[in-house]
C-alpha cells in the first residue's frame, strides 16, 4: 500500500523584508556598540613580556647581540616618566594634536576625513587617533570602513581602561619606526646609538617624522626627506605652544646626524649558548650582561685566524678557545670557530662543546690519581716496550717520538707527555677509578664504560669537550674544587625590575687534595722538565708560571693545549670540524702557538703572578735517574717537592764508579762489542739497573755494570758469549689487537734478539719473508697487522727458533 506525502515549498523572505532586515542590523550594530563602549577593554596584547627584544651585553655593558621579540622586531620598553616632555609633544603634534582631549576617537578629524572622502573621493588627512593607531598595532585589522568602525568602538573602549598616559606609553613604545625598530628606544638607540632620555627636541621630531611611513621616510635611504617632515613637525610643534620663538628657530636649524646601522652580532657562538641555556627558561628577559669580555676577545679572535692562516697548508683550518676566570669560574673569552659564517668548513659548529680526542690533556689526572695514591714526583716509571693485556688482546702504548727512554721520574713523564708510563701507571691505579675521576670533574662526555676506553683512555681515545677540559684544569688553581661555568652576571625583566645578580653556580666535585694540586701545578709549569720533548724554547715557555699540557689525537685530527696561571685558565683546540687528518701539526706546532700569543697578551691585562707552593710540602735533593735520595756517585741532582712522608730515604745506587783495568768483566747479554771510550786503569761511571731496563739498555748502547764490581770476582756465565740467537720479543703466543682509535704508526712491536757479539749483521723474517736485514744493535718495528704471524732472525748459520704471534682486528 503506497504512502502519500505531503510537501510544503519553503518561504523566502522578500525583497522589501530583507531591505528591513538590514536597516535593523544596521541600525543595531552602532546602538549596541555604543551601548558596549563603556565595558573596559585591554587586551592580552598589550603585555610586555613577549614584545620586547632581548639584549645581551658583556660585562662592560658593549652589545654582543640583540634578539628580535616574537613580532621578530627589536624594542626597548621606556616608562613614559623617563621621557623629556618634547619627545612626547613630537609625536603627539605629529599624529594627534588633540589627544588628551578626546575619548579615543576625535571626531572633528574624523568628520573632516569624511567630507573630504565624499569630496574628493579619496581620503586625503588621516582621522586615527594616538589610541586607534595603537589597538591598529596590536591587532593588524586590515584598512576599511568595516574595520575603522571596529578600530573606534575598541578605542573607545581602551580608554574606559586606561589612563591616557598609559595608552601613551603604550603607543611610544610600540609604534613602528623603521629597520625592525619598534618604539621611541629602539629607534634612539639605532639611529643615534643613545637612550631616548637623552635625545634632542630635533632627534626626537626627527624619529616622530618617521612614523607616517616607516619605508617612505626611512632616513638610511630618504634622509631629505625625512628631515623635511621633521621639520614640518617642529612647525606643528611651534603652532600648538610646545616651542617658543628662540627655540622653534634653534631646533630648526640644529643639525640632525645619524649613525650607521650596527648590527651587533658579536661572540656568536657564546651567544648561542647564553641563547640555548637562559632564554629557554625564562620568557620574560630582557637584559642580560654576560661575563664575556669583548675588548679581549676581538683580539684574540684576530690571534686564532693569524695562526689558522698559516697552518693552512698543514691542512688545519679550524680552532676553538676558551678562557675561564679561575676565582668566580667566570667565562672571558669564548670562540667557538674562526669565522661563525664559513658555511665552507662549517663555522657555526661550536668547537668549545664539541665532543672530541683529547690526546695526551688527560695524562695529569692519571698522575693525580697516582699521587694520591702514594707515589711521588719522584717514583720511577720505566719507559720500555710495554704489553697491556686488555680484553681483547694486548695494547703496545708508543711514544711519539718512536724512542723509549728507559727510567723516567713522573715529574719528566708528565712535563714530556710519554705514552709507555701513563699507561703503566693506569695498569695500577685501574682504568675504572681514573673515568670516576673524570666524571666527578665534569667529563660528562665520557659516558661508556671502563672496558670501552681500556688503557687508552689516559692517551685520549675517548671523546671531551674543550669546555669540560678547561673546567678540570682550572680546579688545579683552586685546591681541586670543579666549579661550573658562569655566563650571567645580571638579568633585567619585561617587568622593569632591577637587575638581580645570579648566585655562582654550585660546586660540581673535587678532584685531589690541595698538596697534589700544588704538585701538578709545580710539574705542568716546569720548562726544564720537559725540555728532553720539546726543547728549552717551546711555545710553553713563558717569563711567568704558566702551569700547561698539550695532547695530539690520532692521526693528527685533534691538538690542544690547556693551561691555567693564578688567574685564569686557557684552552686551545686546533683541527678540522669534519675529522679530517691535519698534517703532522701537534699540540706544540698548531694549538701551541695560538696558546702562547694569548697568554703573552693576557699577562698584559692580568700581569700574572706565581702559584703558591704549599707550605707543607718537603723538598728533598734527588738523583734525576733514580729517583732516590742523590748520592755522592750521582752526576746530576734536582729539588723534588713531596707530601709529607713520601719523601725517598734510600740512597741512589744506580750510578756507580768502578776502577776499570785488564781484569775488569763486562757483565752483558752477548750483544756489546768492547766499549772504546773506557779508560783503564781510572774510575769510570757506570749504571747497575734493574734486569727490566737490559734490553732498554742493549738498545741504547748503553754501558753495563762491569761483573766484578757486584760479585768481587769474574763471572764467566755472563761474560762468555752463547752461540745460538734467541727472540727476546714479542713473546710466543702472545695476542695483541689493533686499536680503532689508536693512531697506526703507535700501534708497532719492537723485534729484538740476544745477539752473539761477533754477529755483524742480521736478518729478520716475518712469515718466512725477509724484513729487515739490521746491524747492531739488531731491533726492528713492526707494525701490527690482522692475522696469525711467524717470525725468527737469521745470522749466517745461525737462525733462531720461530715464535709466533695473533694480531686481533679492531672493533
Amino acid at each position: 500500500m503506497s504512502q502519500t506525502h505531503n510537501t510544503v515549498a519553503p518561504k523566502y523572505l522578500s525583497f522589501k523584508s530583507w531591505a528591513l532586515l538590514c536597516v535593523a542590523i544596521l541600525t543595531a550594530i552602532p546602538i549596541l556598540m555604543i551601548l558596549t563602549s563603556f565595558i573596559p577593554y585591554q587586551p592580552a596584547a598589550l603585555k610586555r613580556e613577549n614584545f620586547q627584544s632581548v639584549r645581551i651585553y658583556d660585562r662592560n655593558h658593549i652589545l654582543l647581540r640583540e634578539i628580535l621579540s616574537d613580532e621578530q622586531h627589536t624594542a626597548r620598553w621606556i616608562p613614559i616618566k623617563d621621557l623629556d616632555p618634547s619627545t612626547i609633544n613630537a609625536f603627539i603634534s605629529a599624529e594627534d594634536k588633540r589627544f588628551f582631549k578626546h575619548p579615543g576617537f576625535d571626531p572633528l578629524a574624523l568628520s573632516r576625513s569624511v567630507k573630504n572622502a565624499i569630496v574628493r573621493r579619496s581620503i586625503s588627512s588621516g582621522a586615527s587617533t594616538i589610541t586607534q593607531q595603537l589597538i591598529r598595532i596590536i591587532h593588524h585589522y586590515p584598512r576599511n570602513f568595516a574595520t575603522k568602525l571596529y578600530e573606534i568602538w575598541l578605542a573607545v573602549r581602551l580608554e574606559q581602561a586606561m589612563s591616557k598616559s598609559d595608552i601613551l606609553e603604550h603607543y611610544l613604545n610600540r609604534a613602528p619606526l623603521g629597520n625592525l625598530c619598534f618604539g621611541i628606544g629602539a629607534a634612539s638607540y639605532t639611529y643615534f646609538k643613545r637612550s631616548p632620555t637623552e635625545l634632542t627636541t630635533a632627534e626626537a621630531a626627527f624619529i616622530a617624522a618617521i612614523l607616517k611611513s616607516p619605508s617612505l621616510y626611512n632616513p638610511y635611504r630618504h634622509y631629505e626627506k625625512t628631515l623635511s617632515r621633521q621639520k614640518y613637525i617642529l612647525h606643528r610643534m611651534y603652532e600648538n605652544g610646545y616651542l617658543n620663538d628662540d627655540q622653534y628657530s634653534r631646533f630648526l636649524n640644529q643639525t640632525v646626524t645619524i649613525e650607521q646601522p650596527d648590527v651587533a652580532f658579536r661572540a656568536p657562538h657564546f651567544c648561542d649558548r647564553v641563547v640555548s641555556n637562559y632564554l629557554a627558561q625564562s620568557n620574560d628577559v630582557i637584559e642580560i650582561t654576560t661575563t664575556l669580555d669583548y675588548n679581549l676577545q676581538k683580539n684574540i679572535e684576530y690571534f686564532v685566524r693569524g695562526r689558522i692562516k698559516d697552518l693552512l697548508s698543514s691542512n688545519a683550518r679550524q680552532s676553538a678557545l676558551l678562557i675561564l676566570d679561575n676565582a668566580s669560574s667566570e667565562i672571558i673569552t669564548w670562540i667557538g670557530s674562526v669565522d661563525y659564517f664559513d658555511e665552507n668548513e662549517a663555522g657555526q659548529v661550536d668547537g668549545v662543546i664539541s665532543r672530541r680526542q683529547p690526546g695526551s690533556t688527560l695524562k695529569p689526572f692519571t698522575y693525580g690519581l697516582a699521587l694520591q695514591a702514594g707515589m711521588t714526583p719522584a717514583t720511577i716509571i720505566p719507559d720500555i716496550q710495554t704489553y697491556s693485556n686488555e680484553i681483547s688482546g694486548y695494547f703496545t702504548p708508543d711514544n711519539y717520538d718512536n724512542r723509549f727512554h728507559g727510567p723516567v721520574t713522573i715529574r719528566r713523564a708528565l712535563a714530556c707527555s710519554y705514552n709507555v708510563p701513563p699507561v703503566r701507571v693506569l695498569e695500577s691505579i685501574g682504568e675504572a677509578n681514573l673515568l670516576e675521576l673524570l666524571h666527578r670533574a665534569g667529563f660528562h662526555s665520557l659516558d661508556k664504560p671502563p672496558r670501552y676506553y681500556g688503557k687508552g683512555l689516559t692517551l685520549g681515545n675517548g671523546e671531551v669537550r674543550l669546555l669540560e677540559l678547561v673546567r678540570a684544569y682550572a680546579a688545579f688553581t683552586r685546591g681541586g674544587t670543579v666549579l661550573s661555568e658562569k655566563f650571567i652576571i645580571s638579568q633585567r625583566h619585561a617587568d622593569g625590575s632591577e637587575p638581580w645578580e645570579i648566585a655562582a653556580d654550585d660546586t660540581i666535585g673535587t678532584l685531589f687534595d690541595k698538596q697534589i694540586c700544588a704538585l701538578l701545578l709545580d710539574i705542568l709549569s716546569d720548562n726544564n722538565a720537559r725540555i728532553p720533548a720539546f726543547g728549552r724554547y717551546n711555545p710553553l715557555h713563558f717569563p711567568f708560571q704558566c702551569a700547561a699540557k698539550t695532547g695530539t689525537s690520532k692521526d693528527y685530527r685533534d691538538n690542544w693545549v690547556v693551561g691555567c696561571t693564578p688567574e685564569v685558565t686557557v684552552g686551545v683546540w686546533v683541527g678540522n670540524f669534519n675529522g679530517e687528518p691535519m698534517r703532522q701539526v701537534s699540540g706544540i706546532s698548531g694549538a701551541g702557538p695560538i696558546f702562547n700569543d694569548v697568554m703573552f697578551f693576557l699577562d698584559k691585562y692580568y700581569h700574572f703572578s706565581s702559584f703558591t707552593i704549599d707550605a707543607t710540602l718537603d723538598t728533598a735533593s734527588i738523583c734525576p735517574l733514580s729517583g732516590r735520595l742523590v748520592s755522592h756517585d750521582c752526576p746530576a741532582s734536582y729539588k723534588e717537592l713531596f707530601v709529607p712522608g713520601t719523601a725517598p730515604r734510600d740512597t741512589c745506587t744506580w750510578h756507580k764508579m768502578v776502577t776499570v783495568d785488564d781484569r775488569t768483566v763486562f757483565q752483558d747479554s752477548s750483544t756489546y762489542q768492547p766499549y772504546p771510550d773506557l779508560h783503564r786503569g781510572k774510575r769510570q761511571l757506570f749504571l747497575d739497573l734493574p734486569s727490566i731496563y737490559y734490553p732498554w739498555m742493549i738498545e741504547n748502547n748503553i754501558p753495563f755494570i762491569p761483573a766484578q764490581s757486584q760479585t768481587g770476582k769474574e763471572t764467566s756465565a755472563r761474560s762468555l758469549h752463547a752461540f745460538t740467537l734467541k727472540i727476546l720479543a714479542p713473546l710466543p703466543d702472545e695476542i695483541y689487537k689493533i686499536d680503532s682509535i689508536l693512531r697506526r704508526n703507535y700501534q708497532q712491536i719492537s723485534l729484538k734478539a740476544d745477539i752473539p757479539s761477533s754477529v755483524q749483521q742480521v736478518e729478520w723474517f716475518v712469515d718466512d719473508k725477509l724484513y729487515a736485514t739490521l746491524n747492531h744493535p739488531f731491533i726492528a718495528r713492526w707494525p701490527l697487522q690482522e692475522g696469525v704471524h711467524e717470525f725468527y732472525v737469521r745470522a749466517g748459520d745461525l737462525m733462531s727458533d720461530r715464535v709466533s704471534i695473533t694480531v686481533l682486528p679492531p672493533d
